[in-house]
């Protein structure tokens, strides 16, 4: 599966873009950015090209991340970090 995927035509809830997602966290646009790259946490690319996270997405992500160091995190999400 893409790291990223087309929007739905009709997204259920907002798309936040890196910006957004990174003041409402209190995290860098780099780490949000590194989270998508990691396939952490899934984004969106909009028509012209913009990454975006569904705010239902982000919210459920730090809802059960946001006290977990960064290899926890791999763990719960069942995620390979030796690839």
């Amino acid at each position: 599966m893409s790291k990223t995927e087309k929007p739905n035509p009709s997204p259920v809830g907002r798309v936040l873009n890196l910006t957004q997602v990174a003041e409402r966290i209190g995290k860098h646009r780099n780490t949000i950015r590194r989270w998508i790259d990691d396939g952490l946490l899934p984004a969106v690319i909009n028509p012209s090209g913009l990454i975006g996270i569904r705010e239902e997405v982000l919210d459920e992500f730090y809802t059960n991340n946001k006290f977990l160091p960064r290899e926890e995190i791999f763990e719960r999400l069942d995620f390979n970090t030796t690839d």
